[in-house]
């Protein structure tokens, strides 16, 4: 039964996209899944608990009530610090929270030498509603949600238009997505996170989205131009995030590279951005010379190679509906959500 409107859609009345996209469709029975992210903080040359990581948390990943699909990622933040990471998505939660609970995964994330040692360690849980999230997708280029086996990629007309990622969020139709009116400022730590184990609640239907391009199937032309003319506008909106986020609304933002499960670099990015609202996205998407600058030349990049465009992109948005806590061992003061809002110290 299609689903009464209170809300109208932003689409132009008889709208046709130039390019056709495509979006995640989950299974009828998938309603509330889960999508956790969590990694180690280490100096960038001390391959050896990188390597120690990726080990250990494969063989967690891989349990039978494991994760329908994970990928791994690394990037060097503000402070220097190493970071890699897993984001891992599971197609219930009862399952999710089962292979949380299991003796293997607590005694890994438990383990009281991580207080001490010379590594951090953070763990940010997403309790994800389909009717709550959107993506966007080319169909040869299946990553993140889209890359699930719990999810089917069909075409879609909800692009190429302002507001076009609103449409695509289900429940937009009868609720405007609103959020508490959050502002953020730095917020000075009473303890120090350092040999601390740190809790922080994100703030109420705060967003994710996670915005991803592979180059792997550019020829010397297309990754040229990616290089010359693309990538520089990305790193410009993204380093206007990083660096502003009570202007921006943005209180996390990762700018990683995708690595296999054994650490080695592939020809593919994305970043992690959390924002105060979806309205705070929206208003840097829409407005910001930053955005416009990446969203225009990415138009001009689909409009000259059209069909034989060799640039390959997605992205998925979540707005968080239910409060989930943010851990963070022994991690510097800046790490994701530490910093900008109140952290507790978790009892040994």
């Amino acid at each position: 039964m299609a689903m009464t409107r209170r809300y109208p859609m932003a689409k132009p009345e008889g709208f046709k996209p130039a390019v056709q996209r495509y979006s995640a469709v989950m299974e009828p029975k998938v309603d509330r899944f889960q999508v956790l992210s969590f990694g180690i903080q280490t100096a960038p040359d001390d391959d050896a608990s990188l390597t120690d990581f990726l080990d250990q948390v494969s063989v967690l990943l891989d349990r039978d009530d494991g994760p329908a699909h994970h990928d791994f990622a690394r990037f060097v933040d503000e402070r220097g610090a190493m970071n890699c990471f897993t984001t891992a998505y599971w197609p219930d939660r009862r399952t999710y929270e089962a292979w949380a609970a299991s003796t293997a995964v607590r005694d890994w994330w438990s383990d009281p030498n991580k207080r001490s040692g010379d590594c951090g360690y953070f763990w940010e849980p997403l309790p994800a509603a389909v009717e709550l999230l959107e993506t966007i997708a080319f169909k040869e280029y299946l990553r993140g949600l889209s890359a699930c086996p719990m999810s089917s990629v069909e075409p879609m007309s909800e692009s190429g238009y302002w507001g076009a990622a609103r449409d695509r969020i289900p429940g937009s139709a009868t609720d405007r997505l609103d959020a508490p009116d959050h502002t953020l400022s730095p917020v000075e730590q009473t303890v120090p996170t350092a040999g601390n184990h740190m809790v922080v609640q994100p703030p109420d239907r705060y967003v994710l989205i996670r915005s991803g391009v592979s180059w792997e199937d550019c020829g010397p032309e297309q990754l040229a131009s990616y290089e010359e003319n693309v990538r520089p506008k990305l790193d410009a909106g993204m380093e206007f995030l990083r660096t502003n986020p009570v202007e921006a609304g943005c209180w996390s933002l990762r700018q990683v590279d995708v690595i296999t499960a054994d650490g080695a670099p592939t020809k593919e990015t994305y970043v992690a951005g959390h924002f105060l609202s979806l309205a705070h996205l929206e208003r840097w998407a829409h407005n910001h010379p930053t955005h416009l600058a990446i969203y225009g030349q990415a138009q001009k990049e689909r409009v000259k190679y059209q069909d034989s465009l060799e640039l390959r992109t997605y992205h998925e948005v979540y707005v968080v509906d239910e409060p989930a806590s943010f851990e963070y061992i022994n991690c510097h003061d800046t790490t994701g959500a530490l910093g900008l809002f109140p952290a507790e110290v978790v009892s040994s």
